[in-house]
């Protein structure tokens, strides 16, 4: 879900000296140059100062131009994981004259097709298949699958009750993302968002889920399924990532991992209950390995547990290259 977009207001909106006076008093907060939002307009967290930029930026520019990369998923409600709000992403055909901001980072390209272009929130963004194919050429191969993932979860309906249709539908989009990346040829970061694309799968349910996929995928274990039931005696349950047969090598039958993350834990009982889950799981013959966000800064311990378990290899096999960070 977008978050609010914050009214902005423009230093030519006020007589000379009326911007200071309300930013000293606390009224205004500054969004960027000659541009300003009422104090309190970014409860809704990073997002909305992300829009609060856009909005600005929109006025300002005079060129034909589109909101892209990172910034369009987050225009398009998309739950990625948002590395930054204090730049802006556009597309642009031309080369602007006189400085540039500091806060806008341009992508220059030949054309911008209409197809490839939609308007959010009454800005100019790029679509989401533009957009989940440029984040998978520029950014870090990490946030870059979450990015993909929600957005094949949004453009197929991706549901893990309905999963053969919903994976015949995900088949079909990363086709078309993959023919995308093909047409545009030997271009820096197509390694990086074939891998990316590749798999891209709409079962992970948040971006922190998707990093923790990243994760174990890079590191060259086994490639785990996402949301598989898993039969216990209080009832049928998902956990995040699930290895079996001959993936696992303990005396386990299944291995899972699982992402905790604070606002799973809201009520006195949800840990209670959290804990009788995992023992029907461990019950059923699943052992549940729990990824936090420490995990997600430095995987170390979490690799480490994981390799008592599921087999992993010391090299990458090629079509995964592009996930390490530093391809």
């Amino acid at each position: 879900m977008v978050a609010n977009a914050p009214r902005i207001r423009f230093t030519s909106d006020y007589p000379p000296g009326a911007v200071d006076r309300l930013r000293r008093q606390g009224v205004l907060v500054r969004v960027r140059r000659g541009a300003y939002a009422e104090a309190g307009a970014y409860e809704d967290g990073r997002v909305s100062e992300l829009l609060a930029r856009c909005r600005a930026v929109h006025r300002a520019l005079r060129t034909a131009f589109a909101f892209s990369h990172e910034t369009a998923a987050a225009l398009h409600g998309i739950p990625t994981w948002l590395e930054r709000t204090d730049k802006v992403h556009i597309l642009q055909t031309s080369h602007p004259a006189g400085n540039r901001a500091r806060d806008v980072i341009r992508h220059r390209v030949v054309e911008l097709p209409e197809a490839d272009l939609v308007r959010t929130l009454g800005l100019p963004v790029t679509g989401l298949d533009r957009t989940c194919v440029d984040c998978a050429r520029t950014q870090r191969p990490g946030p870059a699958l979450s990015t993909a993932d929600a957005i094949l979860r949004r453009l197929a309906g991706t549901t893990r009750f309905d999963w053969p249709a919903s994976s015949a539908r995900e088949a079909q989009i990363r086709a078309a993302w993959l023919n995308r990346v093909a047409d545009a040829g030997p271009v820096r970061g197509v390694v990086r968002a074939r891998a990316v694309l590749s798999h891209a799968d709409g079962r992970s349910e948040s971006a922190a889920e998707s990093l923790v996929r990243w994760i174990v995928l890079s590191a060259g274990f086994t490639a785990p399924d996402l949301q598989v039931g898993v039969a216990t005696e209080l009832g049928t349950f998902y956990p995040d990532l699930l290895w079996s047969g001959a993936d696992v090598h303990s005396e386990w039958q299944m291995v899972g991992l699982e992402y905790d993350g604070v606002a799973k834990y809201t009520q006195g009982s949800d840990v209670y209950d959290e804990k009788r889950r995992e023992d029907a799981l461990r019950s059923a013959g699943c052992l549940i390995v729990r990824a936090t966000r420490a995990d997600l800064r430095d995987p170390g311990r979490l690799l480490t547990d994981l390799r008592r378990h599921v087999h992993a290899s010391t090299r990458l096999p090629p079509e995964r290259r592009g996930l390490r960070e530093a391809d």
